[in-house]
């Protein structure tokens, strides 16, 4: 589809019979990708530095089409922030990790079309002039990578702050108590109870364990404490408690 697409364009005789390829595609300049803006047949559109071949998106890529200022470059920035005008281009460096997914779910769609397709790379920030990611595309997919885990753990009641998930316990009568918590969780002291608990006035306050997200790992606010002699960022800690079988630490 490629071959069709440069023949549709005319640019094979207009200076683009240059353009170098690599083992993941063509690679092109950001010149030479402005030309694939469908004035000339093909059209092509970069994200986060890949490029593909909108062509039968024509009606929607194409002169007077909705999405005709996302031809012939790659405006990553503008799928984000909706600024048409002034972020067409693919500074990605300072975008949060909501729209850095929005970024890489936009990609996937493009990969994933039924009639688009995968062309190459363009120079620029994310890609070199060899076809080569950059260190920013890796920061942006681990980053997008971050953010989706933490959606899903979210989702799953896992990261709720009101609601933080029970630590795991283990006793052993020669080693004393450990309170343990999944990856990403750190164990935390918390009181719980007191006056207004469920609407009971006088409530008993108790000390129990909960497996909090690791970003609060160096903070300690009132009345959510660490354990003595455990490290904040530590994902399990020794409660201290020793005795004879049957003795136990309520968490």
């Amino acid at each position: 589809m490629r071959k069709h697409a440069l023949e549709r364009s005319g640019l094979s005789s207009s200076g683009l019979s240059s353009l170098s390829s690599s083992s993941v595609g063509v690679v092109l300049t950001p010149e030479q990708l402005s030309m694939y803006d469908g004035r000339r047949g093909a059209i092509y559109i970069g994200i986060l530095g890949r490029v593909y071949d909108v062509t039968t998106g024509a009606r929607h890529y194409g002169p007077g089409g909705s999405y005709s200022f996302f031809a012939g470059r790659d405006a990553s920035r503008a799928y984000v922030t909706g600024k048409f005008k002034d972020d067409l281009n693919d500074d990605v460096r300072d975008l949060e990790p909501s729209e850095l997914s929005s970024l890489v779910d936009w990609r996937s769609f493009y990969q994933k079309h039924e009639t688009y397709s995968y062309v190459g790379t363009v120079v620029g920030r994310l890609y070199d002039g060899e076809g080569v990611a950059r260190p920013l595309l890796g920061m942006v997919e681990m980053r997008a990578a971050e953010f989706d885990a933490a959606m899903a753990r979210k989702k799953k009641g896992e990261v709720d702050g009101s609601v933080p998930k029970v630590c795991s316990f283990r006793w052993h009568k020669d080693e004393g108590g450990r309170v343990s918590c999944a990856e990403g969780f750190v164990p935390r002291k918390v009181k719980e109870g007191g006056e207004g608990e469920k609407g009971r006035e006088g409530a008993k306050v108790r000390e129990v364990c909960r497996c909090l997200p690791a970003s609060v790992a160096g903070r300690e606010d009132e009345g959510v404490t660490g354990y003595d002699g455990c490290a904040l960022d530590a994902a399990s800690c020794k409660t201290g408690r020793k005795g004879t079988g049957g003795e136990k630490e309520e968490l």
